[in-house]
């Protein structure tokens, strides 16, 4: 019975300890006072067993207690082992989900991505990096050299980048290389490559991205080009031709010496006047065409001016240049323009010069020099050659001066100039206007009875200060017709200003208090000014618009996107109108890059809250063109051509007779006045 109850009672030890002593110690004592041995014995016994009993229940007790103790850690332990075995559980989705979303992202991404072994193999790429690169699938490009698929001309940066990469020198860097595709052709990209190491440092790979640049590329090309091209012709145009004459001055050429000449087409202007400018650009292409056919293959022509080209002839002596000359001089004497039903002849005046780069002599020498001959050749009889004499520069000098600068001042006192308009009309179909809008235009009526056109003699005026002193001549006779012919009319017109005008403040302020004294003027007015006469000038511009608006005249920004400033200009002068430059507008039907330049024009324009108009509008196709851009308003032959409306007394034109004037006094005047070849005429 003590040993059953050693189980049961061994949690609690004093509760067995009592039962044990309690129930065997009396049994020993009573046996162990009975007279018989044998249960003295028993007695004896029976002590020793209980207090035996107690010892293991003790010992029982605590191996119970231990043994509680451990289970009771045990089960701390589990549960702490499930708790983290939850955990990583946990952990271990979120790895995988993880995972999952950066693979579908590396999957789906819409640039170009991929895995690079430190050897330079491709270890994974997405589905853009292979449609980048020409390939149906991404495993086409796994295990594939980066290398194999770079431009050769590429190769060697991409090779000391990498290897930077490897020496542990960068983590990362961003290139824009060419890559070639599965069929041969380039493709642009914007790569970023970007190291992953190990803990010793050590390249384990490389992620690389790329952003397809291409057509981005293509079009920054294309501007580039454009910025050293003639559009019209294709030739290098007159600031690239001036920096590789430079170039070429400051080589240290040893050889037999350069010819540098200027070419200036004859009866060009006649084209031009009679069928408009479609007729002479496809004119000047002609011409170009014919030129590049007889020169050499290393020499470099250009297009400098309207009709004028030059020509750097590299190691040629000048009679070799001469029967060069004398071949394009008969190419062009003996071809025939034909537009429209008419047939044209044209002929051309060469000026050269011998270049010898260590003469002294300047960029600015040689190209006067040439300029000086070419008109030398003029002077002699056009469709001729010269090379430069020193009595040549006195000869354009002494032409110029004595030429329009009386020209000029006679036509101010006679009143011999004319105003012609050209209307400015909505580009949209649905717009209806009351307003009548048009752009004021001169011309000198000679003494032979003969108009000339702006760019005859507005170059001489700009030079010999003359411009400001016509600019007011006839800002006076438009506001007079405004005020006292027309006082409730509702024209519009619009004048140019020209960068001489801007800068002189005497005239400014004679324009300002005209206008004040003509107070129903202003509202009809709008002034054009040329985004780089109102740069040069930009102080004197911005005041003068100043107070001119405050009357309520209205500003034109002219030929705007010819600058390099061009939308830092319009942040700084309040214009109501952009006027785009001419020259990409005649080409938006077939060039993209103009089409892109001025549909982003347009839109700055509209952004800043300025109406849009577009000059040198041809045809219907480019109006065409004009009104899906959205431009507002367009000018130009295919609108309308200019028509005579004042003459120089304040009288309506009409129909402008010929002949019946006086000659000039003390000089005399040919009936086709030297031209300024390289001087930029204003848009008058």
């Amino acid at each position: 019975m003590i040993a059953g109850s050693i189980p049961a009672n061994s949690a609690s030890l004093p509760a067995a300890a009592a039962f044990i002593l309690l129930t065997g110690i009396p049994f020993g004592l009573r046996t162990l006072m009975l007279d018989d041995t044998t249960y003295q014995i028993l007695g004896v016994m029976s002590l020793i067993y209980s207090l035996t009993m107690v010892g293991l229940t003790r010992r029982f007790h605590g191996n119970l207690v231990t043994t509680l103790g451990l289970s009771k850690q045990l089960e701390i332990r589990n549960r702490a082992l499930k708790e983290s075995l939850q955990t990583r559980e946990m952990l271990l989705a979120k790895t995988k989900e993880s995972a999952r979303l950066l693979h579908g992202a590396f999957e789906q991404a819409g640039v170009a991505m991929a895995i690079i072994a430190p050897e330079g193999d491709i270890l994974r790429a997405n589905q853009a990096a292979a449609d980048m690169l020409g390939c149906e699938i991404p495993e086409e490009l796994c295990g594939r050299k980066v290398i194999d698929l770079t431009h050769p001309d590429d190769r060697p940066e991409n090779r000391r980048l990498f290897a930077l990469m490897l020496r542990g020198r960068i983590d990362r860097y961003s290139v824009r290389k060419r890559y070639l595709r599965s069929d041969g052709s380039e493709v642009w990209a914007d790569l970023t490559l970007a190291a992953v190491r190990d803990e010793e440092g050590e390249l384990q790979y490389a992620v690389g991205q790329a952003q397809d640049v291409t057509e981005q590329q293509n079009l920054y090309s294309q501007l580039l080009h454009r910025s050293t091209h003639d559009p019209l012709t294709g030739l290098i145009n007159r600031s690239a031709f001036e920096e590789q004459l430079d170039l070429l001055l400051s080589s240290d050429s040893t050889g037999q010496g350069h010819i540098l000449c200027y070419l200036d087409l004859d009866q060009f202007k006649v084209v031009n006047d009679t069928c408009g400018h479609l007729a002479g650009d496809a004119l000047l292409r002609e011409v170009a065409h014919l030129i590049r056919q007889k020169i050499r293959r290393s020499d470099l022509l250009a297009r400098i001016g309207g009709d004028e080209f030059a020509l750097i002839m590299q190691d040629c002596d000048p009679e070799s240049a001469g029967k060069i000359f004398e071949e394009i001089i008969q190419t062009l004497r003996e071809y025939r323009f034909p537009w429209s039903g008419h047939i044209f002849h044209v002929g051309a005046s060469i000026g050269a010069v011998a270049v010898h780069p260590g003469d002294g002599l300047s960029l600015h020498d040689l190209l006067k020099r040439a300029d000086s001959a070419c008109y030398a050749a003029k002077e002699a009889g056009r469709n001729r050659y010269r090379f430069f004499k020193e009595e040549d520069e006195s000869l354009t000098a002494r032409a110029s001066e004595m030429g329009w600068v009386p020209r000029l001042n006679w036509a101010l006192a006679e009143n011999r100039f004319v105003l012609f308009r050209q209307e400015i009309v909505p580009v949209a179909r649905d717009e209806q206007s009351e307003m009548n809008r048009f752009e004021v235009l001169i011309r000198l009526w000679d003494s032979n009875g003969d108009l000339q056109p702006p760019g005859t003699f507005i170059p001489a005026a700009e030079r010999y200060n003359l411009a400001d002193v016509i600019d007011l001549w006839v800002v006076q006779r438009v506001v007079g017709w405004l005020s006292e012919e027309s006082p409730h009319a509702s024209d519009t017109c619009a004048i140019n200003l020209s960068g001489l005008t801007l800068s002189n403040q005497q005239t400014l302020d004679k324009i300002v208090a005209l206008l004040e004294e003509h107070p129903q003027a202003t509202r009809r007015i709008c002034f054009e000014i040329t985004e780089t006469a109102a740069i040069s000038n930009l102080a004197h511009t911005r005041e003068f618009m100043r107070q001119l608006h405050e009357l309520g005249c209205r500003f034109a920004l002219d030929d705007f996107g010819s600058g390099l400033s061009s939308f830092a200009c319009l942040k700084q002068l309040p214009v109501d109108y952009l006027k785009i430059d001419g020259l990409f507008v005649r080409d938006i039907a077939r060039n993209p890059v103009s089409q892109a330049l001025v549909t982003s024009i347009n839109q700055v324009g509209h952004a800043m809250g300025m109406k849009t108009v577009a000059e040198f509008v041809e045809d219907d196709t480019i109006l065409r063109r004009l009104r899906e851009i959205g431009v507002d308003y367009a000018q130009g032959y295919g609108v309308e051509a200019p028509v005579p409306w004042l003459l120089g007394t304040g009288e309506p034109a009409g129909e402008v007779p010929q002949g019946g004037l006086s000659r000039p006094p003390e000089m005399e005047v040919s009936r086709e006045p030297p031209s300024q070849p390289h001087s930029q005429p204003s848009a008058r």
